[in-house]
């Protein structure tokens, strides 16, 4: 059996976008199922377990964050964000949609640095012991270059985290996030070596402008917790998001948390659509009961399932708030015959398009690039479009919360050249001036055999999949 071993990381330039749904689906029992963390029966929800680091967030530069500080002001608030996810009615009612738990379980004990980080960083083998997941603090950046193994890439991953699946290949075991203090305090010249690419996250930062600096790098802790939960990035408002940039954004509101770059401030605060695709995977019953969903599947001209297709929902209210995407046949592993998708989290009694676009080609002409189920192979060429329901309408519309809408098979057809605007690419050039923004690759690197403790390292301005050993090159 072979599968695909994917290599997914953020730095700190600007550029485009990934799309929704899991992060990793089962690519052992091919069940169609996402993977997630332990379920507690009697408790009715998805429980996460972590420890942290004991040393210091930074090395002591002009934004000095001791242990405790990190961990009671940057940290513990990010899970608490992601565990109180509410979705509105129009009623007024908000509705908890998230059924999951995070448990604290205190400090390592020690500080987790270069040399003894592999503890909890280096894959398991079979029979190794479980570990906790840790949130380990990079004060140097040395951490990062070592586990890297690339000096310089201290200066462009504010943090990296990796979460590992057990031989189900649906269970995540345990995880860890690595956050790169260097990035906050600007220290990116003291130990004499030549790195020019100045990484920090606001130019010369200093107590005074503390409160910028700590709302960009709580906005990439949320973006990296999104991914150990086990989401993928997001492509929605593109057309607006894309003309973001740090400090200049029309409607800030429009960018999601699992956007792969820091296009605004804010990115701390969930979109509607990371807060749907976070309770499509670990949804309370309310979610279920009181929001409708709609199905539905991306075929080729030949009649066969197309993985690949990003797929839309939005209000025609508010199309910009009220969005949601996923990626066509991402439950499935790479090259499966299967297009299907699931758009959640829809207000009963509401009209909303369901859409089709490519996934963004910014990053498929790059050296990496990166989305699940197929990366740089996804699908481009064709002009973007809406999804007629069963009936013939643009809109769909559920009457009640809990309904499913099933819309025809739809095909979309590659080997036609595309006669409209695809979704817009680019973005800043990633300069030390201007660029501050997060970048994502995905690369297509190896196959191999299955390794018996499926892993896959999800990210925090770096992250890989791991799935099994290296063999040879793609």
């Amino acid at each position: 059996m072979k599968l695909k071993f994917f290599f997914l990381y953020l730095l700190l330039f600007t550029s485009s976008v990934f799309a929704g749904g899991p992060y990793v689906s089962d690519l052992v029992g091919h069940t169609g199922s996402a993977a997630h963390w332990p379920y507690d029966i009697v408790g009715k929800t998805w429980v996460i377990h972590w420890k942290y680091d004991s040393g210091p967030l930074t090395s002591g530069g002009p934004v000095n964050i001791d242990n405790a500080t990190a961990i009671r002001d940057w940290v513990r608030p990010l899970f608490d964000t992601w565990k109180n996810v509410t979705l509105d009615l129009p009623s007024g009612e908000h509705v908890s949609t998230v059924a999951i738990k995070f448990v604290e379980d205190g400090p390592i004990g020690y500080d987790i640095t270069k040399e003894n980080h592999e503890t909890f960083t280096k894959t398991p083998k079979p029979g190794d012991p479980i570990l906790p997941t840790v949130v380990i603090f990079d004060a140097d950046g040395s951490i990062t270059a070592d586990y890297m193994q690339d000096k310089t890439k201290r200066n462009s991953i504010a943090g990296l985290g990796q979460p590992f699946v057990d031989s189900s290949g649906v269970l995540i075991q345990r995880g860890f996030i690595i956050l790169n203090g260097r990035m906050i305090d600007g220290v990116y010249k003291a130990d004499g070596n030549d790195d020019t690419n100045n990484g920090e996250f606001v130019q010369n930062p200093s107590a005074s402008n503390q409160a910028e600096v700590k709302k960009r790098f709580q906005a990439v802790i949320l973006h990296e917790l999104g991914h150990l939960l086990n989401l993928d990035h997001a492509q929605v408002n593109l057309d607006i998001v894309m003309n973001c940039s740090l400090g200049s954004c029309d409607q800030p509101e429009a960018v999601p948390t699992l956007f792969p770059n820091l296009k605004v401030t804010d990115q701390f605060t969930p979109h509607r659509d990371d807060k749907v695709a976070l309770s499509l995977l670990y949804p309370t019953q309310a979610f279920n009961s009181k929001f409708c969903r709609v199905t539905g599947e991306i075929v080729n001209k030949d009649g066969k399932g197309m993985q690949g297709v990003n797929v839309i929902a939005s209000s025609t209210d508010d199309a910009v708030r009220d969005a949601r995407a996923m990626v066509s046949g991402v439950y499935y592993a790479p090259e499966t015959e299967d297009g299907h998708y699931v758009l959640a989290g829809l207000v009963p009694n509401q009209d909303y398009e369901i859409s089709f676009e490519p996934l963004s080609k910014y990053y498929n002409d790059k050296p990496a690039s990166g989305f699940q189920p197929l990366g740089p192979t996804s699908p481009v060429g064709f002009t973007p479009g809406v999804i007629s329901a069963a009936d013939g309408t643009q809109t769909v519309r559920c009457s009640q919360g809990g309904q499913t809408i099933a819309m025809p098979a739809f095909t979309v057809d590659i080997t036609q050249p595309s006669t409209g605007e695809s979704p817009p690419e680019g973005g800043d050039d990633g300069s030390a001036a201007t660029g501050k923004g997060w970048w994502c690759s995905l690369n297509r690197n190896q196959t191999g055999n299955v390794y018996d403790a499926l892993v896959w390292m999800g990210m925090m301005v770096f992250g890989i999949i791991s799935l099994h050993r290296i063999k040879r090159k793609l």
